[in-house]
């Protein structure tokens, strides 16, 4: 009887986990290599009716972000480009907030029928940054669409499967290996009836393993014997390699670089023109390779894959080098350029790696590729780097955002060598590299507008074009809302930063037409807003607001619109807050610029903390969880500041306390003396609350001693429920005509806060009262005499008296007379 090589057995407890499938919104399919996971849901898969949608994705390693972009693709084959873009776009949805919009998206996508899709190889997606997103979809997937997930290791921890209790179908080694009755079951199934000896020694020698019964399945039908080789890929090698046809096996050889490939692939790197014909005549005779029809490739069993690559490293290092090469080429020229800088690296093609990243611009080199990146920049040759100066700029530009600043100078300084010595580059192009140069110094630069303008003068001299080294649609600003947290950086030096910033940007918008458009007068708006100057702050919102919507610059348009909205709510108007937020969002996504989702929540969390209402922040930022973000490291420092606002207004007062360090230490990678006030009058809230005085004068005339040369009362006035005590206790030092401003800011504060509470809350503010002191305040209000509450409450009337000179400090009622009065209005 022929041996027939499509037979797929199996078992009755497989198939039982196999038609579960359908009934959850996660598989998980693990086991080693050789446990027959792909055959086993390609019987499934195959069963399935054709009304289903079934989408096929296999992982090719290299990092997350080319994992992103095949999905991207694969999705787009059915939902047409621009949501294949929008994908691109989005990237990789590892925290919340892109996760609901990657989950909005599919909800609009997504037909009223039965979707699956499988991933597999799924452990070559580099990292476990994933697993959060895998556990999101799990939870929130619409009912119809089923993920199925293939992987040689666990995709799941322990703690995992316990968050999704009922949600997943879990496919292991267990229910993969064969057992006796199945080992029979498969060889009679397949033609070849076994004795129940030979099934003993079958378990003992593969251990239910498929891949080592399927090669002795083989040699059984060839030569009547069960094969004595031990090691699978010996195994391999003997019954399924060596007896090819030369032709084939020359061809096998040459791709074994590669899990997955197109005919025409194989073509290029080969050389042979016979390449599709071999190719169809293996995976006809072969088990181990696979014709994938959906998008017409080929895919080797990592087993057969690894014991070709056997072959191929036996190839003069020359010849391997040349297919390595051939391969880097094709995959340049169809726009992979991490893939083919990988392949020319391993062919110790240096020029060839150049050119890749020269091509790419790094685009898909992130973090995750950081020592990867550094291997290939300091093994090539010094003189090959020197004749890329493009390749050599890309790689700066990285090594600063892997925060190597000493790296980055060093690169720069040898390209600024090779560029003064080049005599092939003609006088032009010369002058706009070294203009770009420039512009990588001052990303070194960063905060210090002073330097970095410098290096931007310089640059436009240079320059006769725009600067490659920064995207025109890169977000300035990095994402963070406020200008003046970025850029403030010395005591004593508002108006002239200021000044500065109006006098540099021109010089930007030249070297990248455009970008940030309304900068200057957001950071001039924040100046004024600091002084409580709010027709002043006004003017220059409108200033920021009609260059940032007239040039597209929409982290501009947030930024103007967050100083507008902190002057209103000053002002006790809340009514525009929401209405704006949601415009600004449905901007944001119509512009897709996800990053700034994460900004206005920042900005959306920085008003309602002030509020009173923390909870109402987006999950993420109310739950401390900060590395749920796609920011990127300068716009980090206004993040914990919102945080520690939210801290403060959520009552978590020792918290806030043990942040300090940390907090301090991140505020000065980049000087951000504004943070550092804040958290300095935060701290001394915090303190006061938990019964440090002291410590709470220290910080607080700490934060004053740096914050009043420059007048800037703002973060006092905002923070007055827990400051305006021991601020009225300071009003005798050094500062009282400052400080005295400060009280009068904060007395309309309150009044505006009063009436935020009673018209968008319908509650009246804490003032940071204790429930005795309130209590006390209340009865005060009604009328009462301090000898009345005292009787009522049960306490002496010297122990009221204090009790409500606490109350008037917090709530910042300083005259003399008619503080019941006051008391009356304020808790309404």
């Amino acid at each position: 009887m022929q041996l027939s090589l499509d037979n797929i057995y199996i078992s009755a407890r497989l198939q039982k986990k196999l038609d579960r499938i359908p009934m959850y919104p996660l598989t998980t399919v693990v086991a080693p290599a050789g446990y027959g996971k792909t055959t086993a849901v390609r019987w499934f898969r195959e069963g399935l009716s054709k009304e289903c949608m079934v989408l096929r994705l296999n992982v090719l390693g290299g990092g997350l972000n080319e994992f992103w972009r095949d999905f991207a693709e694969l999705i787009g084959r059915e939902a047409g480009a621009s949501f294949s873009e929008t994908l691109l776009k989005m990237g990789p949805p590892l925290d919340t907030t892109t996760q609901r919009e990657f989950l909005r998206k599919i909800h609009e996508l997504a037909p009223a029928r039965e979707t699956y899709l499988f991933v597999d190889d799924y452990h070559l997606v580099e990292g476990e940054m994933m697993t959060g997103f895998v556990l999101f979809i799990s939870r929130n997937l619409p009912k119809h669409i089923h993920v199925v997930l293939i992987s040689r290791i666990a995709v799941l921890s322990i703690r995992d499967r316990l968050l999704l209790s009922g949600r997943v179908n879990e496919i292991e080694e267990g229910d993969l290996r064969f057992d006796a009755q199945d080992i029979g079951n498969y060889f009679a199934q397949c033609g070849y009836p076994i004795s129940s000896e030979d099934i003993s020694h079958l378990i003992y020698i593969s251990e239910g393993w498929a891949a080592a019964l399927y090669l002795n399945l083989v040699s059984y039908a060839d030569t009547g014997k069960f094969s004595d080789f031990g090691d699978i890929h010996t195994m391999m090698g003997t019954i399924l390699f060596e007896p090819l046809p030369p032709d084939e096996k020359e061809l096998l050889t040459v791709m074994s670089m590669m899990l997955v490939f197109s005919a025409s692939q194989a073509e290029w790197i080969s050389g042979r023109a016979d390449a599709e014909i071999l190719l169809r005549r293996l995976a006809r005779s072969n088990g181990f390779i696979t014709y994938i029809s959906q998008d017409g490739t080929y895919k080797l069993h990592h087993l057969m894959q690894e014991s070709v690559q056997q072959a191929f490293a036996r190839l003069p290092e020359e010849q391997q080098a040349k297919y390595l090469s051939r391969a880097g080429m094709w995959q340049l020229e169809h726009g992979y350029a991490a893939s083919a800088a990988r392949l020319f690296y391993k062919a110790r093609d240096f020029h060839g790696l150049m050119r890749a990243v020269e091509c790419g611009q790094g685009a898909d080199l992130s973090a995750e590729h950081k020592n990867e990146m550094l291997a290939w920049f300091r093994e090539c040759p010094r003189a090959v780097c020197n004749a890329y100066p493009v390749a050599m700029l890309v790689y700066a530009r990285r090594l600063f955002t892997f925060n190597m600043r000493a790296e980055c100078t060093a690169t720069l300084d040898g390209l600024l060598q090779s560029l003064n010595t080049n005599t092939t580059l003609s006088e032009a192009e010369k002058n706009n590299l070294l203009g770009e140069v420039e512009i990588v110094k001052s990303f070194l630069d960063f905060n210090n507008i002073k330097a970095m303008s410098a290096h931007h003068r310089r640059a436009c001299v240079l320059m006769d074009r725009p600067t490659t080294a920064v995207s025109p649609t890169a977000v300035w600003g990095y994402g963070s809302p406020s200008v003046l947290i970025s850029y403030y950086r010395l005591p004593g030096t508002l108006d002239r930063e200021v000044a500065v910033m109006k006098e540099s940007m021109p010089f930007w918008y030249r070297l990248n037409p455009n970008q940030g458009s309304g900068a200057e007068h957001v950071m001039e708006g924040e100046a004024f807003l600091m002084r409580g100057s709010f027709v002043d702050a006004e003017i220059c919102q409108y200033r920021a607001l009609h260059d940032a919507e007239r040039d597209g610059q929409l982290c501009m348009v947030l930024a103007a619109h967050f100083l507008r909205l902190r002057a209103e709510v000053l002002q006790g108007e809340f009514s525009g807050v929401e209405p704006t937020l949601r415009t600004l969002r449905d901007k944001v996504l119509a512009q897709q610029e996800y990053v700034l989702l994460h900004s206005i929540d920042m900005c959306e969390a920085w008003l309602y903390a002030l509020l009173g209402q923390p909870h109402s922040a987006a999950d993420w930022l109310d739950e401390g969880r900060l590395e749920d973000t796609r920011l990127l490291f300068p716009s980090v420092p206004f993040l914990n500041t919102v945080y520690g606002q939210l801290l403060l207004a959520q009552g978590q007062f020792t918290r806030l306390i043990a942040r300090e360090e940390n907090e301090r230490r991140l505020y000065r990678v980049y000087p951000m003396l504004l943070c550092e006030i804040y958290l300095d009058i935060q701290l001394a809230g915090a303190l006061e609350r938990v019964g440090k005085h002291r410590a709470a004068i220290i910080h607080l005339s700490q934060a004053l001693n740096v914050a009043m040369p420059d007048r800037l009362y703002l973060p006092f006035v905002e923070n007055q429920e827990y400051i305006a005590a021991l601020l009225c206790e300071l009003k005798s030092g050094p500062w009282e005509k400052e400080i005295g401003t400060i009280l009068e800011q904060c007395a309309q504060w309150r009044a505006a806060n009063l009436q935020i509470q009673h018209t968008a809350f319908g509650q009246a503010p804490s003032f940071g009262l204790t429930e005795k002191e309130r209590s006390i305040a209340r009865l005060a209000a009604e009328g009462h005499t301090n000898k009345e509450i005292a009787a009522q409450m049960f306490l002496s009337e010297s122990r009221v008296k204090a009790c409500l000179g606490s109350a008037f400090q917090k709530m910042g009622i300083t005259e003399k007379r008619n503080k019941r009065s006051a008391l009356k209005h304020l808790l309404g």
